[in-house]
């Protein structure tokens, strides 16, 4: 794989116009390719469309091959994963790959289904603060999975007669990843059904559930905080190909990135009600938009980026509201609206971290803790030179950021965090007409 160190140089004040095809959801394609996982006979295919091609599905097919899943691109966008030989109980996960994507965590899940001990490498992933696992600790624990941490790997557990009956698990807080984990365990039970309560509810929550129906689960509740689960013959193999869900995030990124370049971009979206609060809060933020079924049109040249009176706080909180994965583009179309605006940030303890190289641009921006800033808009931003930091959602900001400014910046994405979390994100801007030139590494 090429080198994941990259210099960008960007030409800021360049309009943007035409169309984007959104991608799918890299937090959907993870956990629907670690399900492959549950596939227990040779030759059995787990098909995925709407896959994208980025560095963290790369990273996880590599270590699924150490589990007898072999990945298969089909086409662009679609990935076969097969079970190619039976899952080992002397099988070892490479510990440098699980350290690199955060989304590895998820294989607790399967692997406890299968095992009933073993070890698995502490995930890596973004540096945005603590994140700790307690919430899927404490889950697992209900279900007889006794999770420790020992010099930083995992040692897992599983007690007598875990995987009999019906089992009840309660999250402490709505968490993605112990969604994710609960339901990949949960094809273990026999003669049983699991209880999640207080499950996350995200898009790519609700296509990891489909997945596992087409592989024989019978879940109720898909959507809500409680869900159902029974595996009534067993696990299968699907006898159709899956899409994913269209990545939100990315739709979010564009959008701004027209927002803040003055522009008019159509995005085409699958399922455009992912988007409603999205496309409410940026019209509370003076940019013109038009939501259709499957489409969603920024009407950047009309727009007046001005926050509207009543609007002074924007709370990331667990789905269907805002959701923290899109908060780092919304503090750049922030630094360009006039207005005061309260950012609140309620998981990640270094999510604005990056808010100093964006003053070092001319925004001015106020912090108040780890978990709050205040960005007083209507600044224009200059040009500059900086090193990205260790977070997906950052460097796109930041990107998106120099599309704004005034002359000409420089990122040094020393961790290739743009491609880890978008498909040729500089690509797909480019071809609405930015100038995103990709010139070396600074590193070697």
């Amino acid at each position: 794989m090429e080198s994941v160190k990259k210099t960008f140089r960007i030409t800021g004040g360049k309009r943007l116009a035409g169309t984007a095809s959104i991608h799918g959801n890299k937090n959907s394609a993870l956990p629907c390719m670690v399900a492959a996982v549950l596939l227990s006979r040779v030759g059995q295919t787990l098909r995925l469309t709407n896959v994208p091609r980025i560095r963290d599905t790369h990273v996880l097919a590599d270590i699924l091959n150490t589990l007898g899943i072999t990945a298969f691109w089909r086409r662009s966008d679609e990935l076969h994963l097969t079970r190619t030989r039976p899952l080992r109980r002397t099988d070892r996960l490479p510990a440098d790959a699980i350290s690199r994507i955060r989304g590895s965590i998820i294989l607790l899940g399967p692997l406890a289904a299968a095992w009933n001990r073993f070890t698995l490498a502490k995930p890596g992933g973004d540096k945005i603060g603590t994140r700790p696992i307690t919430a899927h600790i404490q889950a697992l624990a209900d279900l007889g999975v006794r999770v420790h941490d020992v010099r930083g790997t995992l040692s897992v557990s599983v007690a007598p007669g875990a995987r009999t009956g019906k089992r009840t698990a309660w999250l402490t807080e709505q968490s993605v990843t112990a969604t994710e984990i609960l339901l990949l365990y949960s094809s273990s039970l026999r003669r049983g059904d699991l209880c999640l309560y207080g499950a996350a509810t995200e898009p790519h929550i609700v296509t990891l559930c489909r997945v596992l129906e087409a592989m024989g689960a019978r879940i109720h509740g898909i959507g809500s905080n409680i869900l159902t689960i029974s595996w009534p013959s067993g696990v299968r193999e699907p006898k159709r190909a899956i899409r994913l869900d269209d990545d939100f995030m990315e739709a979010s990124t564009i959008a701004v990135a027209a927002a803040v370049t003055r522009s008019d971009v159509d995005i085409v979206y699958r399922n455009a009600t992912d988007l409603a609060l999205t496309n409410r809060i940026m019209g509370w933020m003076g940019v013109r938009t038009e939501l259709g079924d499957d489409h969603w049109s920024i009407r950047g040249r009309s727009s007046r980026l001005a926050l509207i009176p009543s609007f002074s706080t924007l709370k990331a909180e667990p789905w269907p509201r805002f959701h923290t994965d899109i908060m780092s583009v919304f503090v750049v179309l922030a630094t360009q609206c006039t207005g005061p605006l309260k950012f609140i940030e309620y998981m990640y303890d270094d999510r604005f971290g990056f808010v100093q190289a964006l003053r070092d641009m001319g925004a001015q921006i106020r912090t108040d803790g780890p978990h709050v800033i205040v960005v007083e808009g209507g600044r224009k931003l200059a040009g500059n030179e900086m090193l990205l930091r260790p977070d997906i959602r950052s460097g796109a900001a930041m990107l998106i950021a120099a599309l704004a400014a005034d002359g000409s910046s420089v990122l040094h994405d020393r961790r290739g965090v743009i491609a880890r979390g978008y498909e040729d994100l500089p690509g797909m801007l480019n071809a609405l007409g930015a100038n995103i030139e990709e010139i070396g590494p600074l590193f070697s």
